[in-house]
């Protein structure tokens, strides 16, 4: 098991393979923390509020937004038990045991 500044500086060190500029590194980890806390609300109460829909979406669409410039993408789904963003790239590389794309940690 790796600790979280593994994490990060293996998450760094793809990014930086795959040419995303390191703002939009940055944008992830933010996004990808928000997007746990969200996760984790989400099981423990059992949803959302409005506002933090609204919120989550907004983020989610901006970033996406973002990384369309250099062909990369995040997806995200609500279960907080494992990586809950993970980054798509144009190259198809992933580092997740379902082969979905790069997990961004939180």
């Amino acid at each position: 098991m790796q600790s979280k500044r593994d994490d990060l500086i293996e998450f760094a060190h793809i990014c930086g393979q795959e040419g995303i500029p390191r703002n939009l590194v940055t944008e992830c980890l933010r996004f990808a923390r928000k997007a746990t806390n969200y996760a984790v609300h989400q099981c423990n109460v059992g949803s959302l509020t409005p506002k933090q829909r609204k919120l989550y979406l907004r983020a989610f669409t901006k970033l996406n937004a973002a990384l369309a410039g250099v062909g990369a993408s995040v997806t995200s789904h609500g279960d907080p038990r494992g990586c809950v963003v993970k980054l798509r790239v144009k190259s198809g590389r992933t580092n997740d045991m379902g082969q979905e794309g790069i997990c961004v940690p939180a």
